[in-house]
């Protein structure tokens, strides 16, 4: 199993390009994606599961009898016990490791209509960069697609409660941002345009 922020950690690449590239791996088959939302993460998709299924077969298929294991070295007391730290650090790493913002399918998509400079400027955006910086971004994203809370935060690599009252508030408040759903502002899944429609 792995999300986009394992594929983060281990591709040591930003959320647009993971997502584009777990997307990929489901449009080949290699992946599979599970749930929707934060919740998404991705299994072995059907041509994995078919070439484990046949290489595990002509494994059996060549093993005349069983491997007698009663004459161990002690050594291999060692390894077992290794082999159960890694697991558990294995699982503690898929605990910690955070939920992905939004659907991520749905967010390459919504980012592939950005333009290459929009992406450049996003891409290049420190963590403690001026405000106002963010908010024009933020204003450009929303021009060219309607954004949650949730994507704009992955997108831009924030925090989305944070990137909300600092940010979207804000520009909710100026008219500078649109809600896409004002007949409820409350909506968890509301989306921002900066188109005045």
């Amino acid at each position: 199993m792995i999300d986009n922020s394992l594929y983060r950690q281990h591709s040591d690449c930003d959320t647009l390009r993971a997502s584009r590239k777990l997307k990929q791996l489901c449009d080949t088959g290699l992946l599979a994606m599970q749930n929707r939302g934060p919740a998404t993460y991705y299994v072995p998709g059907p041509v994995l599961n078919e070439t484990f299924s046949s290489t595990r077969a002509q494994q059996l298929e060549n093993v005349e009898r069983p491997l007698e294991c009663t004459n161990l070295p002690p050594k291999s007391t060692n390894l077992q016990k290794e082999s159960t730290k890694l697991s558990l650090k294995s699982t503690n790493l898929s605990s910690k490791s955070t939920k992905s913002n939004g659907n991520d399918i749905e967010l390459v998509e919504k980012t592939e209509i950005l333009n290459d400079d929009l992406r450049r400027r996003i891409q290049s955006l420190r963590k403690k960069e001026d405000g106002d910086v963010v908010q024009r971004l933020i204003e450009e994203i929303c021009y060219e697609a309607s954004m949650s809370t949730e994507e704009l935060a992955s997108l831009l690599g924030r925090n989305p409660k944070a990137l909300y009252r600092e940010h979207i508030r804000i520009l909710v408040q100026e008219n500078r941002l649109f809600l896409v759903n004002p007949t409820n502002k409350n909506d968890p899944k509301q989306a921002y345009t900066s188109r005045k429609e």
